[in-house]
Order: C-alpha cells, then structure tokens, then sequence
C-alpha cells in the first residue's frame, strides 16, 4: 500500500488488490495464473526466478522497510544460538 500511495496510485488500484496471508501464497497465486502482479521478497524470486516470466526490484524508497525477527522459548532459542 506505501508504494500504491507514493506512486498516487491508490485509488486506481483500490479495487484491485488482494490481500493475503504471506509471501508463499503471493507466489502460487502468480505461478498458478491466478494474480497478474505480485510483491514477493527477494529470497522467494530467488527461489523461483526460472518460473516467473520476469520482474521489477522497486525503488526501496517507495515502501516500508520489514523488520525480520525470530522468537522461541527461551531454552529453545540457546540451544539453536549454541549449535
């Protein structure tokens, strides 16, 4: 959405955009013919670049930046840091 409103391009768009759960069900609705566009990471087209029929990086300044966390209980959180 920060990127339809920096564009100005919200209110063309409004009735356009689909909502989901995550990242995964981004792409099997592009790779499954279901979306025409989608905003995926770059991990995910890494991952399927050879799928997609081509794509566009955006200008990091269009969009909020995601904050990536990991949590777990405590015990299980030193062990996984230990190895």
């Amino acid at each position: 959405m920060n990127l339809c409103k920096k564009q100005n391009l919200e209110g063309e768009l409004k009735d356009k955009i689909l909502a989901v759960a995550g990242v995964t069900q981004v792409v099997t609705y592009i790779l499954s013919g279901e979306v025409d566009v989608g905003f995926i990471n770059q991990t995910e087209l890494n991952a399927h670049k050879d799928q997609f029929g081509s794509f566009v990086l955006i200008d990091k300044a269009l969009y909020a930046s995601a904050n990536i966390v990991t949590t777990a209980f405590p015990s299980a959180l030193t062990r996984a840091w230990r190895g």
